[in-house]
């Protein structure tokens, strides 16, 4: 039976189009800043070899949150508005073993 793998190979965090959103609440101001975060995510097979041609399906899922995104074919995904924080990020698709980045920071400002 062939094993086949998600391996993490290069996955690129972007902040673009950050933003700060000001909300009052009673007597109490905070800021909550936003961001978005975007990557790419290449599959590999057995020994490490990427197959170019599975980049697509791919969830990736801010867990015990609603962000998620699916890659498209080339890989790339993207997700808007999340604020900042520290998150557990996975990594999936059917047939391959998850992967997981249990406290990535992101800071959107």
């Amino acid at each position: 039976m062939k094993h086949t793998y998600i391996l993490y190979i290069l996955i690129i965090f972007i902040c673009v189009g950050c933003k700060t959103d000001s909300e009052n609440e009673s007597a109490t101001s905070y800021t909550k800043v936003t961001g978005k975060l975007e990557g790419h995510m290449y599959l590999a097979g057995d020994y490490g070899a990427i197959d170019t041609s599975l980049h697509g399906g791919i969830l990736v899922q801010i867990e015990n949150t609603r962000y998620s995104a699916i890659t498209d074919s080339k890989g790339y995904w993207a997700i808007d508005s999340l604020p900042t924080g520290t998150y557990s990020i996975s990594f999936s698709k059917e047939g391959y073993y998850p992967w997981k980045n249990t406290s990535f920071t992101f800071i959107g400002g």
